[in-house]
This record gives structure tokens, C-alpha cells and sequence, in this order.
């Protein structure tokens, strides 16, 4: 049975969304593991992100993170990634902003994500 897990993290100093959804992933990877989740199926509206994972492909922007997230897959059984348009996941994109919403007056340097599994 599949299990969905939602939820909300500050990741503070973030260049670019894209650097930011890259984080978001390699979190939810480790939470999956810590979880002691064998399988995981990733979903993002970062369809760069999506086919930067699916393809293997780097780019200079995020060649740490993705060296780190295929690192914690190799940990996994199997990991698919798949690109989700926004409007097909207002789930997600309400859950963000309302974690958004709830900083307040903290400092905007950072994105907050959330984790779906």
C-alpha cells in the first residue's frame, strides 16, 4: 500500500528555485529512508528537475545537490521521479503557500517546500 506523506520545511539560502526543489527532493529522500522506506516515487512541478534526475544529466547550478540525491537513490530499491504540472497538484502548491504564508515577517531567503511521497 502506498503511503503519502505532506509536510512543510524551511531551506534557508536558496539561489534559485530550481536549487530549491533540488533540495526539496534530496530531503524527502533522506526522510523516505529515515522512514525506512525501501521505494519512492517523487513528484515535482520542476519539469527541468524532473529530466535533469530522469536523464542523469548535471548542470553547474546543481551539480552537488544531484551528486547527492543519486547517491541516497542508489540507497532505495527503486525511485522514479515524475514532472507534475502545478495545476494538477494544488495540493502541494496550496501546502507551500500557506508555509509561506506562515513565515511571516522571518527573512525570505529561503524556500519552503513540500514533501510528497
Amino acid at each position: 500500500m502506498a503511503s503519502v506523506f505532506k509536510g512543510s520545511v524551511f531551506i534557508p539560502h536558496v539561489s534559485s528555485a530550481l536549487s530549491g526543489e533540488a533540495r526539496a527532493v534530496l530531503a524527502g529522500l533522506s526522510d523516505a529512508l529515515t522512514r525506512g522506506f525501501n521505494d519512492a516515487h517523487l513528484k515535482s512541478d520542476s519539469k527541468v528537475l524532473m529530466d535533469l534526475l530522469q536523464s542523469n544529466e548535471v548542470v553547474n547550478e546543481l551539480v552537488g545537490l544531484l551528486h547527492d540525491i543519486r547517491s541516497l537513490v542508489s540507497l532505495f530499491n527503486s525511485v522514479s521521479f515524475t514532472f507534475v504540472p502545478r495545476a494538477a497538484n494544488t495540493l502541494a502548491d496550496s501546502l507551500a503557500k500557506a508555509a509561506l504564508a506562515s513565515l511571516g515577517s522571518c527573512s525570505t531567503s529561503g524556500v519552503v517546500t513540500t514533501d510528497l511521497f
